[in-house]
C-alpha cells in the first residue's frame, strides 16, 4: 500500500515548511467544542498540537480505489517504498492499508529536520477496525506489553517515540511529547491547544478545503516556512526575497487537478519567483527524459499567475491522457526507488613467500 504514498512525499517534500501572518488570517476555523454525541476521533486536525509548520491529509481510501483502477498500479508495487520507511514507529505499509484517513503534522527546527506526528484513522468494521489491528501488529512486533500509559491509554514507547491507540479506529504515532499533546487534546485537557487554533495555519488551510473550493481533495496541504527553511530556499532557488507559506490541494475524478498558491513578500517577489517558474517548466519541457516519455503535452498544462504578492499555480489533465505517460515512467521511477546492491568484496590473493 506504500504505492499511493508516493505523491504524497513528493508533495511533502516539495512544500515542507513556511513564517507568520498570511493575508486573510482572520478567515480562520477556530476549535469548537465537540458536539456531545460526536466521538472523540472524529476531528483529527483537532487532535493535531499547535505550533506545527506544515500539515497535510490524506483520503486513504479513495486514493486506494483510484491508484488501484490504473493500468500501471501492479509494475508501480514497489515505487515508494522509501517514503514509507520515513513514517514514524509502527505506521509502515501495512498499517497504512488499513487506514482511511492520515493526517500528517510537521514541527521543522532550526535545520533541515523535524518532528513528525501522524495520525490515522479507519473504518470502525468488525475485525477491520484499524485500532485493534494496531495493538496485534505492535505486540507481534515487539514481543511485550506497553510500557507506559498515559490519560487512561497505553503507549508503546521507543527510545524517543511512541505510537498510542486511544480508539478502536484511530492511531497515534510520533515523538513521544506530541503524541502525550495529542491524547491531552482528545480527552479535552484545558490549556493545551490545537492546530484549530492556529490562525495562521487554519487560514491557509481554509482556502483550499473551506467552502467554494470545489470538490473534496483527496489531498490537502498547508505550510509556512520558518526563517531557517526560507534561507535554504534562498540558496537553492536563488531567490532573494523566497516565499513565506503556501497551500496545496488535489482532486481526483476522470480528470487529475492540481492547484496552490505561494505567498511571498511583495508583488515584486511574486514576479520574480513567477519568471523562475516559468523558465523551470520551459526547461523541463524540454529536457531529453520529457521528450522520451512524452510529458510535454502534460508539463503544457502548468498554469501560473500572481495575484499581488500570491502566486497561483495550476495543473491539470485527463486520466485517459495521463495513464499512458505514467505508464512509460513508471519503470523508470521504480529502477530509482530500488536501492542498488553492492557487489560482494573481493578476496584478495595471498601474498607469494619471499624465495629462501
Amino acid at each position: 500500500m506504500s504505492r499511493p504514498l508516493v505523491l504524497l512525499g513528493l508533495l511533502a517534500a516539495t512544500l515542507a515548511g513556511c513564517s507568520e501572518g498570511p493575508s486573510g488570517a482572520s478567515d480562520t476555523t477556530p476549535r469548537t467544542r465537540r458536539p456531545p454525541d460526536a466521538p472523540p476521533d472524529a476531528d483529527l486536525l483537532a487532535l493535531v498540537p499547535d505550533g506545527a509548520h506544515l500539515l497535510v491529509t490524506v483520503d486513504l481510501r479513495r486514493l486506494r480505489r483510484f491508484w488501484r483502477a490504473r493500468p500501471w498500479a501492479k509494475a508501480a508495487r514497489k515505487v515508494g517504498g522509501a517514503v514509507t520507511r520515513r513514517l514514524p514507529g509502527e505506521l509502515g505499509a501495512a498499517l497504512l492499508s488499513q487506514a482511511d484517513v492520515l493526517v500528517l503534522s510537521l514541527w521543522l527546527d532550526g535545520g533541515a529536520q523535524g518532528s513528525l506526528l501522524a495520525l490515522a484513522r479507519g473504518a470502525d468494521r468488525g475485525h477491520r477496525a484499524l485500532g485493534a489491528w494496531t495493538r496485534r501488529h505492535l505486540a507481534a512486533r515487539r514481543g511485550a506489553r506497553p510500557a507506559d500509559e498515559y490519560r487512561g491509554v497505553p503507549l508503546w514507547s521507543g527510545r524517543r517515540d511512541a505510537t498510542a491507540v486511544p480508539t478502536k479506529r484511530t492511531v497515534l504515532s510520533g515523538p513521544t511529547p506530541l503524541v502525550k499533546h495529542s491524547l491531552d487534546l482528545l480527552r479535552a485537557v484545558p490549556g493545551y491547544a490545537s492546530a484549530r487554533e492556529d490562525r495562521t495555519l487554519m487560514a491557509l488551510w481554509r482556502l483550499v478545503t473551506g467552502p467554494g473550493t470545489g470538490r473534496a481533495p483527496v489531498l490537502a496541504l498547508a505550510a509556512r516556512f520558518p526563517p531557517a527553511m526560507r534561507q535554504r530556499l534562498r540558496t537553492v532557488l536563488g531567490l532573494e526575497q523566497p516565499p513565506l507559506r503556501g497551500a496545496l490541494r488535489i482532486s481526483l475524478g476522470s480528470w487529475v487537478t492540481v492547484r496552490g498558491f505561494l505567498d511571498c513578500p511583495d508583488a515584486a517577489a511574486a514576479g520574480r519567483l513567477i519568471q523562475r517558474l516559468k523558465r523551470a517548466v520551459s526547461r523541463a519541457g524540454s529536457a531529453t527524459l520529457t521528450r522520451r516519455f512524452g510529458l510535454r503535452g502534460l508539463l503544457s498544462r502548468v498554469q501560473v499567475h500572481p495575484e499581488g504578492a500570491r502566486v497561483y499555480l495550476q495543473w491539470f489533465a485527463p486520466v485517459k491522457r495521463l495513464d499512458p505517460a505514467l505508464g512509460r515512467l513508471v519503470p523508470l521511477l521504480r529502477a530509482l526507488s530500488t536501492p542498488a546492491k553492492t557487489p560482494p568484496p573481493r578476496k584478495r590473493a595471498p601474498a607469494p613467500r619471499p624465495a629462501l
